[in-house]
């Protein structure tokens, strides 16, 4: 069962980067760059629900004011991650 499991979240997973291929390609260009954040951090949000990764958020964030985020990066994951 989990081999199908596994096949099936590749799947998903080959759609879903087809997807934003696609809105990076034809329509991003038209967006604002709040609309530009947004997809790309929807699109990351859902890629980590595809694969059941949950991300964990420790702390809070300056309500204002600049932000240095530091990241060992040590995988490909941190990317969507992050964003």
């Amino acid at each position: 069962m989990s081999h199908l499991r596994a096949a099936w979240r590749c799947v998903l997973i080959f759609l879903h980067v087809l997807r934003g291929w696609w809105l990076v390609w034809r329509q991003i260009g038209d967006w604002t760059e709040e609309q530009q954040a947004q997809v790309v951090e929807g699109w990351s949000q859902r890629l980590l629900a595809i694969m059941g990764i949950t991300v964990q958020v420790h702390g809070q964030l300056p309500a204002a004011g600049p932000l240095l985020l530091v990241s060992n990066h040590i995988s490909w994951l941190d990317i969507p991650a992050i964003h």
